[in-house]
């Protein structure tokens, strides 16, 4: 499958995509939900005073505590979305990596590769509850980190979930083109027809 990164001109950005395209990719996101848990542990504590639940609850807070830790990078399925190109793409002066999705999943580049979700478009941010603990099926991990409220499901994205946060590495055969918007500056078009030898 073929998957999409939409890219603004911005120097910071233009320079970590010259380093991306060279040998790794990295893209922060925050991840927002609510959770019940926590305050049913209380509950429980009180009921039942007992260690086990201290350290339960230690290893609730280490799961919750995760989300500062992980690398998540941002893909869309779609290279022609109008407000992805004015949103991400500078006002389609910036440009649209393409890549081979299959080998940005690949272990052997990124052992601390774990997940691949597309996104789940709802109402409202998700909550986590016990059912959420009782029931491994509702996938916990995806609820976490691959929902969002249905006004972005135009972007269709999908993401993918490392261990760690930071650069990432993929081999140069998972990108599979380059897009340019109809106002990317000549300078830019020729940086990148440069490095890719075109």
């Amino acid at each position: 499958m073929k998957v999409y990164k939409y890219r603004s001109i911005e120097k910071d950005v233009f320079d970590r995509d010259f380093k991306t395209i060279e040998s790794k990719l990295n893209d922060p996101f925050d991840i927002y939900f609510d959770e019940e848990i926590s305050q049913l542990i209380n509950i429980l504590k009180i009921l039942f005073p007992i260690k086990e639940l201290d350290n339960f609850e230690n290893q609730f807070r280490e799961v919750l505590k995760f989300k500062e830790k992980i690398g998540v990078y941002c893909l869309s399925r779609d290279f022609l979305n109008e407000q992805l190109w004015a949103y991400y793409a500078s006002s389609y002066s910036g440009y649209c990596i393409e890549y081979d999705l299959d080998k940005l999943m690949d272990r052997g580049q990124n052992f601390d590769f774990q997940y691949q979700f597309e996104i789940d478009y709802k109402e409202s941010i998700p909550r986590l509850d016990i059912n959420d603990i009782i029931n491994i099926k509702n996938n916990f991990i995806q609820k976490m980190f691959a929902t969002k409220k249905s006004a972005w499901q135009h972007e269709k994205e999908i993401r993918l979930i490392f261990d760690k946060y930071g650069m990432k590495k993929f081999h140069p055969s998972a990108i599979t083109g380059l897009y340019f918007g109809i106002k990317t500056p000549d300078l830019i078009k020729q940086s990148f027809y440069k490095l890719l030898k075109i």
